[in-house]
């Protein structure tokens, strides 16, 4: 063990309370679309499923579609943009044989 102090890291603050009349002022917009319809930029999206049922292909086709600006299940269209794609489960050899596939 050792004597040195661990680094601490301060908690970001909350949001101050506003009222409905000023959440309504401060956000008039949505965030830019980047699955329009679906996904907007700053915003999480999550893709649940049992195992098997083609989440990683689906994801994969969608940052494909996003990355060439093409729409997405030929029905959604996208804004063009970079995707990074983190997989803590497949090797890269699979990862890039499955985007050859789905591409």
């Amino acid at each position: 063990t050792t004597d040195a102090p661990r680094e601490t890291r301060k908690a970001a603050p909350l949001p101050a309370p506003m009222t409905l009349g000023e959440l309504l002022d401060k956000h008039s917009t949505l965030h830019e679309p980047i699955v329009h319809g679906l996904i907007r930029r700053q915003e999480v999206a999550n893709l649940i499923s049992g195992s098997k049922m083609m989440k990683t292909f689906t994801v994969h086709g969608l940052a494909i579609s996003v990355a060439t600006g093409r729409a997405w299940l030929d029905t959604f269209p996208t804004t063009r943009g970079r995707v990074l794609v983190v997989d803590n489960e497949l090797h890269a050899p699979t990862i890039g044989k499955r985007f050859r596939d789905i591409a």
